[in-house]
């Protein structure tokens, strides 16, 4: 019996298109009134495939390997065995396929660049980078279709953090694919601009985020580090503007940018500015990222972060029956902002607890914001999980 379902029916589809082959010759034969002078190549693969069938995956891998070098006719059958050795994570067996299905002296170039591809495959599975590029890197620059290449020559070099070369690759892409890459391209300037910033040269940040502009203007993620960028150089009212355009564009992210908000307003001794701002979210369905916002960040000023939790605590039926909603409908005063700092507090508490942020692509969630989503590596799909009910949020806290 085979150890894995896979393999039986890899088996049982080898058999059938052997047996297929064996007949179509057998017929080819008796037209053309031929004798026995080619050996049946059937035979080697069905007991190859026995083997595999009674476990004995290396000595069938030997057998297979051996095939190789005469099969003229079936080499899309190694391929697939290759790949399903991959599939099951044999990277090795994988690998000793590919090589020698690449040691052929008659690949045409369409096999060849296969080959090549599926040992990339390999390598990337088992974690050798640098082999993995150098082969995506030749494919690309040689094969009629490169773009599946420059897909993979892209996802490697995002995991190693070479933007600059990422930049470049993703200019070759938008060539062949005809798909706009600017909001990748930005990020990756982005990047380079954190990294700029964290080792304190804030004239090449500067020179990376103008080119982020360039490459993507609506890019909040520019908005932020340019806002951030300009508070360290002294510029509290371009970093006001640039933060409260990021609020108007994209009230998911208040929860990324009230502390520096908070911090500008209080430093001008403006919290109603702040107030201005937030104020108008309530009216849309952005209320309840407010609310969320507030708790998150620990924060209850200016008044509009008060009356936004309130609103979120009293108008929703799951969560005035988790909290003291009369208690707070009757207090006022000093009662009711200790009240609200309690419950504020044991929300966050809850809140911290489960995934905060969710990727609006494919759903992944997680503890931290990533612009980068960890699941389907789509760039820019990740908010704050604000744009939930709270009590959704609640209901998926582990219970005590």
């Amino acid at each position: 019996m085979p150890t894995e379902s896979t393999f039986l029916l890899f088996a049982l589809f080898m058999v059938a298109a052997a047996a297929g082959w064996a007949y179509a010759r057998f017929l080819d034969r008796r037209d053309r009134d031929s004798q026995e002078d080619e050996p049946p190549l059937s035979q080697g693969y069905l007991r190859g495939l026995n083997l595999l069938l009674d476990d004995e995956t290396d000595k069938a891998l030997e057998m297979f390997v051996r095939m190789i070098a005469t099969d003229d006719e079936a080499l899309d059958t190694h391929f697939a065995l290759g790949s399903l050795f991959r599939r099951r994570g044999e990277l090795d067996r994988a690998i000793r396929i590919h090589q020698n299905i690449l040691a052929r002296p008659d690949l045409s170039s369409v096999q060849r660049h296969t080959a090549l591809f599926a040992l990339g495959e390999d390598y990337l599975r088992a974690g050798l980078m640098d082999r993995a590029e150098s082969l995506f890197r030749q494919v690309a620059e040689q094969a009629e279709d490169p773009e599946p290449a420059l897909g993979r020559l892209v996802g490697i070099l995002e995991s190693l953090g070479e933007w600059e070369q990422a930049i470049i690759v993703r200019h070759e892409l938008e060539k062949v694919s005809g798909e706009r890459q600017d909001v990748p391209v930005a990020h990756y300037y982005c990047e380079l601009a954190e990294r700029a910033l964290g080792n304190g040269e804030s004239r090449v940040a500067r020179g990376w985020l103008k080119k982020a502009q360039r490459a993507r203007r609506a890019l909040p993620r520019g908005a932020i580090l340019r806002a951030r960028l300009a508070e360290h150089e002294g510029d509290s009212a371009l970093a006001w503007r640039l933060l409260s355009e990021v609020v108007r564009g994209s009230p998911a992210l208040l929860p990324e940018v009230l502390p520096d908000l908070h911090r500008l307003a209080s430093r001008r001794e403006d919290l109603a500015g702040l107030d201005a701002l937030l104020r108008p979210l309530l009216t849309t369905r952005e209320a309840p990222g407010v609310a969320y916002a507030a708790i998150t960040c620990d924060l209850l000023d200016p008044p509009v972060l008060e009356e936004a939790l309130i609103g979120l605590l009293t108008g929703d039926d799951t969560l005035a029956s988790l909290v003291d909603a009369p208690a707070l409908a009757q207090a006022s005063g000093e009662a009711r902002r200790q009240l609200l700092e309690r419950m504020s507090g044991g929300l966050r508490r809850l809140v911290h607890r489960g995934p905060r942020y969710q990727c609006g692509s494919c759903g992944h969630r997680s503890q931290r914001m990533s612009w980068q989503c960890p699941g389907c590596r789509s760039w820019d799909t990740t908010r704050a999980a604000a744009t939930l009910p709270l009590d959704t949020v609640l209901e998926t806290s582990p219970r005590q």
